[in-house]
């Protein structure tokens, strides 16, 4: 069976990739930081280093689906996401109703 394609535009598509893109370095940067002994954001502990994880975890997730051409569809049902919800969130891989019953 072949994968349904993103319902997003070629604009859409290129305004998202930055957004994606920005916020995978930004968590990057952060957990760079933490295993800096000298890094500006003294106090994180181990919990906060495993949040940053899995966020960036979630950013590589979301770049590599758009790499393949399924970013905007729910990962669980294939719904489109829509755009409105992807500019305030891009790294979501779930539409609300998937994320509501989890």
């Amino acid at each position: 069976m072949i994968a349904p394609a993103s319902p997003l535009t070629t604009v859409q598509l290129q305004d998202l990739t930055r957004e994606l893109v920005t916020g995978l370095a930004r968590v990057t940067r952060r957990i760079e930081l933490m295993d800096d002994d000298s890094g500006d954001e003294p106090g994180l502990d181990s919990d906060q280093k495993l949040g940053l994880v899995t966020q960036r975890s979630v950013f590589e997730r979301a770049l590599s689906r758009m790499a393949d051409g399924r970013y905007g569809l729910c990962e669980t049902c294939s719904t489109p996401i829509p755009y409105g919800r992807l500019l305030l969130q891009p790294e979501d891989l779930v539409c609300g109703d998937c994320l509501s019953s989890q």
